[in-house]
Order: C-alpha cells, then structure tokens, then sequence
C-alpha cells in the first residue's frame, strides 16, 4: 500500500494547528503511523484487528437504527484520545479539514445534538458484535452530551482506506475515537473447503463448518465470497444423495438472545434456500435451524474467538 501510505502521511502534514504529528517517542507508540493525533491530546486505548468487516454508517438513524450503510472489509485499527480544553467541533473540524487536504471524499458527516442521540448512535454504531470500541459497553464517557460523526475514503490503487471519526464532549474532557480500515487482502487459503474436506470432517465428527461462507453484518444476505463454498457444499450432495443434513447457524452471544435466534435462524435458512434454489438439492434433504449463540466454538471475549462462533455448519440427520 505504498501509495496509500504516502497520501495518508499527508494527514499528519495537513492536520492544522493544535493538530500535529506526533513524536515518536514511547508514550505514543501505539499512534497509527499514518494518522497524527491531535496535539495534547492524552492516548486512552485501542484494538487492532488484522482482519475483519467494518460497518460504515452513511445516513442519520430512523427509528432509532441505521439506514444507510458501507460494510467494508479489512485490516482495522482503533483508537480512543481525550483532548483537554478543546472543544469537539474544534477538534472535529480539525480532522475534518485534514481529511479533505489529503485526498479523502467525506462519505457522510452527522452530529447528535444531546446524550439521547449520542446513546442511540454508539448503540448501533460501536456496539453491534462488539467489533467496535469495548469501552462503549463499560464506560459511559464515551456517550456524551452530542457528538460529531464523519465517514471518509481514500481511493487507491492498492487498497481503499476508509476514515470513522467520532467526537463528543463529557463533564471533564473532549473524547476523540479514529477508526481506520485498510482494504488489504486478508490472509486466504488458511483452510481450504472442498468434497474431499467435507467428507473428512464429516466421517469423522458428523459435522462440518463452512469455513468461507459470509454474511454482510446483521443480515442473512450472504456475500459473493460465498458461492465458491456453496458450489462445492453442493457438489458433496450430489455425490452423497443418501445423506441428510440440519443447516445449523450460530451467532456470537453479543446482543438480545431473540435477536441472534433470529438471525441464525435466517442464515441457516439461506444457505439451504441457495442450495436448493442454485444448484438444485432436495428440500428434503436440509433442515435448517438457528441456535444463536448457544454452541460457541471460542470465547466471544476476542474478535478471533467471535470471528470463529459466527458460522454454519453442516450436521448429519
């Protein structure tokens, strides 16, 4: 991503007094090295992720939930500031305007003008599967009295780069969160699901999951990752028509019990409903059912072990 790299540099370069790089030295080690933090401002947390979907919000909320939204997919990273004796539209306007000098398109700005639209919009915003900041479920600071919301992106040949930056005011303080997600490759070929491996698995535990097969975020649409795992699922059928399976979807435990039931439920359904629908398997033969998250594989404290509990998988009837 070297021509990224070099664009993105112009961030720290752009960013307008207060805003400036910040010194390497060890207090700031955990900075993004192509995002400057805003001067004085204090470093409070931040989780890396090497590789996950992020979900872009690009439109107010309606009845209290997203209606609009981007899910991208890549190498994630997190940060958390306060910034003392600042205001958060100085601050805001500061990245703002940084931003915009670098090569970034605003996707969408938004402010949240009380603590009861600031709680809505961290709800659906940073809370869901808990991909987002793990503070927002401990730390009420981080919902403050309004807040100041912007989505960017950098187009680029080696990899678009996408923006998120929050800002609210509390009784103390100025808290600053930077998102940036870096469309590179994740790690492929980990795990290679074909008749040979579905059989396997299968003779040996009676079940199997569908390493591969995706869904966009709090939905049942799978995505277009998905059909190669689809294709050789089907291709295991036809050369087993004597076997049965329960379609079973799991979900992390992160959310209303009902809600992940549901969804797990939807999910099980449509990846039988493909099956069936595209390559032409027997109704009969898939029962699909949701059991959210009752059955983990990993612990739902990590993105790793939540990444693992969100699959389908196959089990003989």
């Amino acid at each position: 991503m070297k021509h990224t790299i070099t664009r993105l540099a112009c961030v720290a370069a752009c960013l307008l007094v207060p805003v400036a790089l910040a010194p390497a030295d060890a207090d700031q080690i955990e900075d993004h090295p192509l995002i400057s933090r805003y001067e004085g401002a204090e470093f409070s947390e931040s989780v890396v992720t090497e590789y996950d979907r992020y979900v872009v919000p690009l439109a107010p909320l309606a009845r209290n939930r997203l209606t609009e939204t981007l899910a991208v997919e890549g190498r994630i990273t997190q940060l958390q500031y306060t910034a003392d004796g600042r205001s958060p539209l100085e601050v805001f306007r500061n990245y703002q305007q940084a931003l915009g000098r670098a090569g970034f398109s605003i996707l969408f700005e938004h402010d949240g003008s009380n603590r009861t639209a600031t709680h809505h919009w961290v709800a659906q915003v940073y809370d869901p599967h808990g991909l987002y900041w793990k503070s927002t479920r401990r730390d009420t600071g981080f919902i403050g009295n309004g807040f100041h919301f912007l989505a960017a992106q950098l187009e680029d040949p080696s990899g678009d780069v996408y923006v998120t930056l929050y800002v609210t005011p509390t009784r103390t303080t100025t808290i600053i969160q930077v998102d940036v997600i870096e469309t590179v490759p994740m790690d492929s070929d980990m795990i290679t699901v074909d008749v040979d491996y579905l059989r396997s698995e299968i003779e040996r535990t009676g079940t199997v999951t569908l390493h591969g097969l995706q869904f966009f975020a709090d939905s049942a649409q799978m995505t277009p990752a998905s059909v190669e795992i689809l294709e050789e699922v089907a291709a295991f059928l036809d050369a087993h028509p004597q076997m049965n399976f329960y379609v079973v979807g799991h979900t992390t435990t992160l959310g209303p019990h009902e809600n992940l039931m549901r969804l797990s439920q939807a999910r099980a359904e449509a990846c039988a409903q493909a099956l069936v629908r595209d390559h032409g398997i027997a109704q009969a033969r898939l029962f699909p059912a949701g059991v959210g998250g009752l059955a983990p594989v990993a612990s739902n404290e990590t993105d790793e072990g939540r990444a693992r509990n969100r699959r389908v998988e196959l089990v003989v009837r």
